[in-house]
């Protein structure tokens, strides 16, 4: 760049340097994209949509036999309870009187409600199965298995039935639900249980031995007998 001044003597020029002069020109080169790329490089992305196409549909399919098993069961034994019971599957929640609900409280978690029988204010009973929707915990099967169980609590109108103490569960547990539970540990002491027709693998504790001549009668044992093989305690 030349710029000239004008003076009184005369015409002073002078160069200025160029902006950018003096350094080398970015030359882009075209090359051709690949556009086309291996199922190789998109394993990890292949891998991660079959786990979740795997887990979405063990949920779905383990929450449909849960729920099928907790009600082909509450069908099968609705008529025992209705004999029992004035209301069978009452759901708790509404004003009025409902009967014949199955309460859903989780996927594999499931409760029926009864009452209407004297002396007896009703009785909750938790149908727990194992959480089949959930692919983590099916795998943990194979470690340590589980079982589903249904646990049955009763409750007593208390004008009509004093507090008692007892307990019926294997032997081998029976030491450590005695030092768990507090009523057991402070009030009942173990008794033989050949005086009861029950099998020789259950441990009984019992407060008074008036209390399991009363509970214990001929149809309970008998029931407990025939059923060994899915029965845990009662207590």
């Amino acid at each position: 760049v030349v710029s000239t001044q004008s003076t009184g003597e005369g015409v002073e020029t002078s160069e200025k340097p160029t902006p950018g002069a003096g350094k080398k020109e970015l030359n882009i080169i075209k090359g051709p994209i690949n556009m086309k790329g291996q199922w190789e490089d998109y394993y990890l992305e292949i891998i991660g949509l079959i786990g979740v196409f795997v887990y979405a549909l063990n949920f779905y399919t383990g929450k449909a036999i849960n729920n099928r098993l907790a009600n082909a069961w509450f069908d099968h034994h609705k008529k025992l309870l209705s004999e029992a019971f004035c209301i069978v599957g009452d759901d708790g929640v509404s004003k009025e009187i409902s009967d014949g609900i199955l309460v859903k409280e989780s996927e594999n978690k499931f409760v029926v409600w009864c009452t209407g029988r004297m002396g007896c204010e009703g009785i909750k009973i938790e149908i727990k199965l194992l959480r089949r929707q959930d692919l983590i915990s099916l795998i943990s099967q194979l470690f340590k298995p589980q079982s589903d169980t249904i646990t049955i609590t009763t409750y007593m109108a208390p004008e009509d039935m004093d507090s008692v103490v007892l307990a019926i569960m294997p032997k081998k547990g029976l030491k450590r639900l005695q030092q768990e539970v507090q009523d057991l540990a402070h009030f009942a002491t173990e008794r033989k249980i050949e005086s009861y027709d029950l099998p020789s693998t259950l441990g009984l504790l019992v407060e008074f031995t008036e209390v399991a001549n009363e509970l214990l009668t001929t149809p309970v044992c008998r029931t407990i007998t025939e059923n060994i093989d899915v029965f845990d305690s009662i207590h």
